[in-house]
């Protein structure tokens, strides 16, 4: 893959604890764009460009799962009033 922004599918997943384990639990599902920097630091390799969705709140410890597999949520930044950045590391 290039380095650059590639259009794709994700579903944005909590995970909820309960007596019987870890279970999914899809928030939102949407188109995203995967951005791969050349500058590639410990902290995150990837991140997602995605817009915000009202009264849905995207933070740190969420799953993203998309057809390249599953990321952990590192930390999200507020790129303006209508989309996140949510750099990943690989589930």
């Amino acid at each position: 893959m290039s380095i650059g922004r590639v259009k794709t599918f994700i579903d944005v997943i909590e995970l909820l604890k309960s007596g019987q384990g870890v279970t999914d639990h899809i928030v939102a599902s949407m188109g995203a764009y995967r951005v791969e920097p050349r500058t590639l630091t410990e902290e995150a390799r990837t991140a997602f460009h995605l817009r915000q969705i009202p009264e849905v709140e995207i933070k740190e410890n969420m799953v993203l799962v998309c057809d390249t597999g599953r990321y952990k949520i590192t930390r999200v930044k507020r790129k303006d009033d209508m989309y996140l950045e949510a750099l990943v590391e690989k589930d």
